[in-house]
């Protein structure tokens, strides 16, 4: 008798074709960026800044919705975190969930972006 191991169930897109060689050198898609700075009156409006957008991971296909509101001080560019889900797997935490961050600099308009993703497409066993 031969006994196969049942492997964990993968996120979306972990066995997409080509997933790990897109892996090597990743990338990602910036979709509908909204970005909002009300400057307030300096009475009753409070001067406010947001922004959100979707980012879609190359490799597999994942959709990764982000948003956040945060100030500006003056003469600053300060590093606004933002941790952004997507899909099912939002809800779903387990051992191979996606996990995104990305870090917003409002003056610069410098996005940079941590993702965490699996890619199985090669072997199932070593994701």
């Amino acid at each position: 008798m031969e006994l196969s191991p049942a492997y964990a169930e993968g996120p979306a897109g972990h066995n997409k074709a080509g997933c790990s060689a897109v892996s090597e050198k990743p990338k990602w898609t910036l979709g509908t960026v909204i970005f909002l700075n009300e400057t307030g009156d300096g009475d009753a409006a409070v001067a406010t800044h947001s922004i959100q957008f979707q980012l879609i991971n190359q490799a597999n296909g994942y959709v990764a919705g982000c948003l956040n509101y945060f100030d500006v001080p003056a003469n600053e560019d300060p590093a606004v975190v933002i941790n952004c889900g997507g899909g099912a797997d939002f809800a779903r935490r387990n051992r191979y969930s996606i996990r995104t961050q990305t870090v917003f600099y409002p003056r610069s308009r410098t996005l940079t972006i941590n993702e965490t993703w699996y890619c199985d497409d090669v072997d199932a066993a070593k994701p």
